[in-house]
């Protein structure tokens, strides 16, 4: 459902199994979701860091 909601293909969790990769693709996909709700980039990266703060923010505000 997450990669439906940032318009990404279901093929790209599988770099969610390489190592150094999936923290990085996890917070560019944050950083996209973010831009979906309309915030900026910088706030997608307080979703990646403080999930459960910022991921609260967005649904308040949406």
């Amino acid at each position: 459902m997450f990669l439906k909601i940032i318009d990404k293909k279901w093929t790209n969790i599988f770099w969610l199994l390489v190592p150094i990769a999936n923290i990085v693709f996890l917070a560019i996909w944050d950083m996209d979701l973010a831009e979906h709700f309309g915030k900026e980039r910088l706030f997608g990266l307080g979703i990646f860091f403080l999930g459960s703060i910022f991921a609260g923010l967005i649904t308040w505000e949406a």
